[in-house]
Formats: structure tokens, C-alpha cells, sequence
């Protein structure tokens, strides 16, 4: 250590094989170093062993004007600094707001490193350790399994630039790769004109994933009750094949207009099931809505929007689903939209109507019916979040034969042929054609399910049109008195 004099500046040099950064915090502690240098320490809370290091610094140790580091640091932690609470954020509760971000904290590192102050490099690799990112995710610290990376980094005045590349992770949720470039924004071109959060631009894969874990990753930019519905929504499975894209200013992220930026995560689910109504959103003591269930299928988030693509499985562990997309087109206010189609027994489908909310909304009609043969189903659903009872349902099932038995007090209906179109608030039958009591009829009409008196043009009677026979009614016990007066009928 040099003092300065006249126009040469103080300066200084170190060097050292082994240094314990936690017993330097200690020593470090109790001399008279500047506020802020105490300060730093309690907060970082530096811990490691250094190895092969050489310094030199020229200026007061505090703020030197110039500088100049290479070495090795095993068993690396540096304490996290906690997300700010966002302005306005909610007083009781979770917040919709998301916090604005903290530092990151590590720990578990080994770093080779060589700085100065305009920039520097830095090889990470880190062995069952963990990152911290305060303010990005709900529970904030990534346990690790391994990690190794490469970083570079720049520093001109106020303009930070650095560079991850050749990143490699893995832990119990997922396995894979990435690339990144981050710096910091122009006040001038930044929407809140501040430096940071940054401009990212990050595009990475995963080989391997969990999908019951994917809302553990989800940023706290999205709302609370969305990163919730994926929780409950995404069941057991696997996801391969994931791509990930983050580019833009992140005080602009998710970047809902596309001039902002792009946010895109893309995988390819296997055997997931998807509860696409949780559970946990119903009312106490409704049926339960069914899940899709053996799921092979693409799951896009693009932005605010959620899409769950070219979905095949099984609907309620029973229906073959032939096709299914299920979409959230706005995750700041969801509503699920469901489309999917089925070919399966028909019997299968008045079960699946049965154990679901659909027995309520049609009033239990087709609680104790009966069918025979295969039929194909078409559903349509939007289901708001927030008010499941706002849902909107739209549907059809074909019908190519079919014998139903529906209730008691209507005879059975043999190799019926039509379609019956559904909703909310009712169903219709237009121009069906099925034998009664061995005599071909048309069937027409539909029953009104929805409160108050059905607008006008909805149907509320069902309508038979044909020619039985009285010998035929004499057998007909659903008919009531009508069969005792044919009996009396020649």
C-alpha cells in the first residue's frame, strides 16, 4: 500500500493463496472502514474461501478510481437483497402489483474471475447450491442440482452490459440451456425513464421438465390467481422439447403489444392431466368438473395468453378425446375457453353428463338414462375464473343408431338418428328420426333449462310425430292411461 502524493494517486496491491471471505467480514467489521463499506458487508454477507488472488487498486480502497482482480472463490454465498414492494400494492393479501426486483443472492458457487472496473469475465459453476431472485418469482430461491456458465460483462459510466452464455442447468424440475444478454435501458427511450430493469434478451430449452412444476416458474409479473390456476390446473406428466424467448424492456414484461417485445415459452406435454375447472374454484358440494386426463399435447404461453394445443387423451379417464385446444386468451382477466371432441359410447357420455356440473344444468333430465352404441360429441366451453357461474356452453352430439332410454314416462327411443344441440340454458333437437313401439316417427323440439320464461324461438316442449299401433300401445307401460285405452282398441 502506497499513500498518494501530490498528483500520484494512493495505491495498493494484494495477493494471496487462500482467504476466508467470512473471517475477512469478521476482521473487516471492527476497523474504521467507511459507512458504506460496513454497510456493503451486511448486506452481501460474504462467504467462501478465495484462492490465487492478485489485486492491486489505485485510490482510497472505498472508491477507488481504477482496479484490477483475478482468482478463484469456492463455496461462494453472497446474501440476497429483498424485492422492493411495488407502489400501490395491495395492503392485505397477496398483491396484484408484482414488487420491483431485488439482487440476487447464490449460493454453493465456485467463480474464476478476472475484472477490472470497465468490465470483466467469469466462469460459475455451482454443485447443489441455489440462486436467489428476489421480486421475479414467488418463491424466490432456485435450489440447483449444477450449473456452469459463462459471463461477461461491461461497464461505460452509467451503461451496464453483461452476457451469459454456454449456461447449463439442471435440478428436479427441469433440465436444459440458455443464452442471455442483458443491459441497461436508455432513460431517454425507457418508458419509466430509468436504467432499470433492463432490456433482456434471453432464448434458451429445456430437455427435460416437470409439468406439474411449471407455475413454479411463472415471473410475478402475471397475476396471482392465473399462476395459481396453473398450479391447480397441471397435474401429474412430463414436458420435453420446451423453448423459452424473453426479449425486450422488462418494465415493459409480458409485452402485450407486440412492438414491445416477445415473451414465448413452447412445450410438448406428455401424459399430463389438466383439471381445466380446479377443483378449488367450485362451491362446496358441486360435482366435479372432469379433467382431461393421458394428455399428449402442445402448450404454448405467448405474452397474456395461455393455449393448450392438438390435445389428445382422455376426457373423465373414460372418453376418448379426438381433439382438444383449450385457450386463455388474456391472463390478466381469465376466462378458459375449452373445445374438444369426442367419438365414444353413448352410454359413457350420459355417465360423463351424470357425475358432472352438466347434471344441475340440465336438470337432472338425463340423471337415470340409458344408451346403446357410439355417438360423437362436440363441446364448447368459456369459463370465466373469477365467477364460474358465468360459464357459457355450447355443444352437439351426433347420434347414428342409436337405442336410448331417457326416463320413465318416455318410451325407448331404438336406432335414433340427429343431432341434439346444447347450452346453458337448454337443449333442441332439429329433425331427428328414431323407431317407437316399432314405428318410425320424427322428433323435433328441446326443454328450456335457463331462469325465467324462455326467449322467444327457444323451444320448451319435445315433439313425436308418427303412427303407432294400439297393439304396439297396449305394450307401452311409459304411455300411462293412453296404453289402457288401447288395450281397449281394435
Amino acid at each position: 500500500w502506497h499513500e498518494g502524493a501530490g498528483r500520484k494517486p494512493a495505491q495498493g496491491e494484494l495477493a494471496a493463496d487462500s482467504l476466508d471471505l467470512a473471517v475477512l467480514g469478521r476482521i473487516a467489521s471492527r476497523i474504521p472502514l467507511a459507512q458504506a463499506a460496513h454497510k456493503a458487508l451486511d448486506a452481501y454477507a460474504p462467504r467462501g474461501r478465495v484462492s490465487q488472488l492478485q489485486a492491486s487498486w489505485q485510490g482510497p480502497l472505498e472508491t477507488p478510481t481504477a482496479y484490477a482482480a483475478k482468482g478463484r472463490v469456492t463455496g461462494l454465498e453472497i446474501a440476497a437483497e429483498p424485492a422492493a414492494p411495488a407502489a400501490h400494492a395491495a395492503q392485505a393479501g397477496r398483491s396484484t402489483v408484482p414488487p420491483k426486483l431485488g439482487r440476487p443472492g447464490i449460493g454453493g458457487a465456485s467463480v474464476d474471475f478476472d475484472l477490472t472496473q470497465t468490465g470483466g469475465q467469469a466462469r460459475l459453476a455451482i454443485a447443489n447450491g441455489s440462486f436467489t431472485l428476489p421480486g421475479l418469482f414467488e418463491d424466490a430461491t432456485l435450489p440447483l442440482d449444477r450449473l456452469s456458465a459463462n459471463l461477461r460483462w461491461q461497464v461505460a459510466g452509467s451503461s451496464i452490459m453483461a452476457q451469459l452464455s454456454g449456461v447449463q442447468f439442471a435440478n428436479a424440475d427441469a433440465q436444459g440451456a440458455f443464452n442471455a444478454e442483458w443491459r441497461t435501458s436508455d432513460p431517454a427511450k425507457s418508458k419509466d425513464h430509468a436504467r432499470f430493469p433492463g432490456v433482456l434478451s434471453l432464448q434458451g430449452q429445456l430437455t427435460r421438465a416437470q409439468a406439474n412444476r411449471v407455475y413454479r416458474y411463472l415471473p410475478l409479473e402475471l397475476p396471482a390467481d392465473v399462476r395459481d390456476y396453473v398450479r391447480d390446473a397441471v397435474g401429474k406428466g412430463s414436458a420435453s422439447a420446451v423453448q423459452f424467448t424473453v426479449k425486450g424492456d422488462l418494465h415493459d414484461f409480458p409485452f402485450t403489444d407486440a412492438k414491445q417485445g416477445v415473451f414465448h415459452i413452447s412445450a410438448d406435454l406428455h401424459d399430463v392431466s389438466y383439471a381445466f375447472v380446479p377443483r378449488r374454484l367450485q362451491a362446496a358440494g358441486e360435482k366435479p368438473w372432469p379433467a382431461l386426463t393421458g394428455l399428449s399435447a402442445q402448450l404454448v404461453f405467448d405474452r397474456r395468453a395461455m393455449q393448450v394445443k392438438n390435445a389428445v387423451g382422455r376426457f373423465d379417464n373414460r372418453l376418448p378425446l379426438t381433439r382438444a385446444d383449450v385457450q386463455i386468451k388474456e391472463l390478466s382477466n381469465a376466462t378458459v375457453e375449452v373445445d374438444a371432441q369426442t367419438r365414444a359410447p353413448l352410454q359413457d357420455m350420459l355417465a360423463f353428463v351424470a357425475n358432472s356440473p352438466l347434471d344441475v344444468m340440465t336438470d337432472q333430465v338425463l340423471t337415470h338414462a340409458s344408451a346403446t352404441g357410439p355417438a360423437e360429441l362436440k363441446i364448447q366451453m368459456a369459463l370465466p375464473i373469477a365467477d364460474l357461474h358465468k360459464l357459457k356452453l355450447q355443444g352437439s352430439v351426433a347420434l347414428s343408431g342409436n337405442d336410448l332410454d331417457l326416463m320413465p314416462q318416455v318410451p325407448v327411443l331404438s336406432k335414433t338418428q340427429g343431432v341434439v344441440r346444447f347450452s346453458e340454458t337448454g337443449f333442441r333437437i332439429d329433425n331427428a328420426k328414431a323407431r317407437v313401439l316399432g314405428s318410425d316417427v320424427a322428433i323435433g323440439g328441446g326443454l328450456y333449462f335457463g331462469s325465467g320464461t324462455a326467449p322467444a324461438g327457444v323451444p320448451t316442449t319435445i315433439r313425436a310425430q308418427g303412427r303407432v299401433s294400439a297393439a304396439a300401445l297396449q305394450q307401452a307401460k311409459a304411455f300411462g292411461s293412453a296404453a289402457g285405452l288401447a288395450a281397449r282398441a281394435s
